[in-house]
């Protein structure tokens, strides 16, 4: 869920703070199955997101 979707059902009352702020918690990271990418690690650290993929 997006950030804007998920502040827009706060406002409507159609989830809690809490849920919001889970949601908005959670929504940091996307997961491909595979990896987990963390999209906001920049801003967090000052580092960017690499993915390490061996080739056997």
């Amino acid at each position: 869920m997006e950030i804007k979707e998920i502040l827009e059902k706060f406002q409507k009352n159609k989830i809690s703070i809490e849920e919001a702020e889970k949601s908005l918690k959670n929504n940091n990271y996307e997961d491909l199955g595979y990896a987990k990418v963390d999209h906001n690690r920049k801003e967090r650290s000052g580092n960017s997101e690499v993915i390490f993929c061996r080739n056997y």
